[in-house]
Parts: C-alpha cells; sequence; structure tokens
C-alpha cells in the first residue's frame, strides 16, 4: 500500500470495510487532486488521523477557487453569482452585481486558503463524528503542519453535537439539509413515481442488466455524461469529475 503521507510514512488504514479501504487507499495514491476532479487547480491531497480513523484532507493553497468542493469563494458566493447571471429580473441583477463585488473582495487567496477536513471529494463525505479531544489533536496537526491555514470541515451532525463544537471554538455555519433515503420507508406516491420511471425507461427500448466490468471508453462516456449535465447545463463551479474519478 502506498504511502498515505510524507510525515506518516507507518500510518495503516483502520479496519473498515473494503469499499472505503479501498477508496481511500485510491485518493491518498497521487497528491494531486486534478487527476480526479479537474477543476481542483492547485489542490493537493493528504491524510490525518483522527481518533482511531485516517481520513483525507483536501489541501487548498488559495489559489483554487473554480470548485465549490475545494473552494469557499466558489461554494459561498460565486456559484450563486454565476445562478443570478442567467436571471433576467431587475433584482436578480441587483444581487448578482453585489455577488460579483463580494467576489472581487473575497476571492483572493487569503479566503480560499484552508485545509478541508475529511474531504472524499464527494457532495456528502462518511460521517464523522469524533470525540472533541480527538478532533483537537487532529487539529492541531493540521495546523502544525499546515501554518496560516484555515481548518474547515463539512459534517452532518445532530444539534448536541454541533454544540459541542461551539463550545469547542469552531464557528458553525449552515450549509443546506441532507435527507437519509431508505427505499422501505417511502410513501406509496414515490414508489409509484419510482415505477413509472421504470416503465419509462422500458418503453424507450432501454433495460438495466448486471455489468461485467467497465473498459476506459465506458468511464470516458461516463464523464462525457455527466459533464454534459453538472457542468455544462448546470454550473461550471460543480466538481468536474475526470476519468480516473470514476
Amino acid at each position: 500500500m502506498p504511502s498515505l503521507s510524507p510525515e506518516h510514512p507507518s500510518v495503516a488504514l483502520p479496519a473498515s470495510p473494503q469499499d472505503r479501504d479501498g477508496y481511500l487507499e485510491r485518493l491518498a495514491s497521487t497528491r494531486r487532486v486534478d487527476v480526479f476532479v479537474a477543476n481542483a487547480g492547485s489542490a493537493t491531497l493528504d491524510t490525518v488521523r483522527v481518533g482511531t480513523a485516517v481520513v483525507p484532507v483536501v489541501v487548498n493553497d488559495g489559489l483554487a477557487r473554480d470548485c465549490y468542493l475545494i473552494s469557499a469563494s466558489a461554494h459561498y458566493h460565486r456559484y450563486t453569482h454565476f445562478e443570478f447571471s442567467r436571471m433576467t429580473s431587475l433584482g436578480a441583477r441587483a444581487a448578482g452585481a453585489l455577488l460579483g463585488a463580494l467576489d472581487y473582495a473575497l476571492g483572493g487567496p487569503s479566503f480560499n486558503r484552508a485545509v478541508h477536513l475529511n474531504n472524499w471529494l464527494l457532495t456528502t463525505s462518511p460521517c464523522l463524528l469524533p470525540r472533541p479531544s480527538d478532533l483537537r489533536a487532529a487539529v492541531s496537526e493540521l495546523t502544525r503542519r499546515f501554518p496560516g491555514y484555515c481548518v474547515t470541515w463539512r459534517l452532518q451532525a445532530p444539534p448536541d453535537y454541533l454544540e459541542l463544537l461551539r463550545n469547542d471554538g469552531w464557528i458553525v455555519l449552515p450549509h443546506r439539509p441532507v435527507y437519509r433515503w431508505q427505499a422501505e420507508g417511502l410513501r406509496s406516491k414515490v414508489l409509484n413515481k419510482s415505477r413509472d420511471e421504470l416503465r419509462s425507461f422500458a418503453r424507450r427500448g432501454l433495460s438495466l442488466e448486471p455489468g461485467e466490468g467497465f473498459g476506459r471508453e465506458a468511464y470516458d462516456e461516463m464523464r462525457r455524461m455527466y459533464r454534459n449535465l453538472y457542468i455544462d447545463r448546470h454550473c461550471p463551479f460543480n466538481a468536474d469529475f475526470t476519468s480516473a474519478y470514476f
């Protein structure tokens, strides 16, 4: 297994499901985020131990500002500015102008210079709710290795855990609601909608079949379809995942 960090060559992956281990090992096999996310700029990958877990961190030197997964400016105002720019109402234009000025004021390297804890290059990363003492030790290690960088952490957490973080000095900012999906708990209306979509799928002559592995061409096609929807038709500040990522 490749070394997960130049400063921690002996760190081994914790006992956990095989797919999580394999994903983390693959992320840690290169320090360049742009191998997996084309618009990641100069951001790099590293790891840190939090209690008994080894988790990935994304290090933004402040120059990577085009992907919301790793850039505060892209996440908090450039993304919204882009969406307002496509609207024609007077209010949207005024809001867009304000956000454009905000981007000019806050889009510099110091605003984006950060270490993103537990960043798996996923919209919602695996849950991590460590003991405060373990979290403090990990943050202390990161600030030692990356002096002058802000430590940021996106997480799903219950209110009582967020209160623990506030009491420990974290600034807690709301992001967006995240819902857990369980098929057996769906209402009948939603289930009927899912069945309708499957029937529509079949009427077009398409079928769902188990795969037997993919070649490079399939991964390139996945990347093309994903990019057509999320980058070209939606917003360029979404993560531009590469064929290597898929």
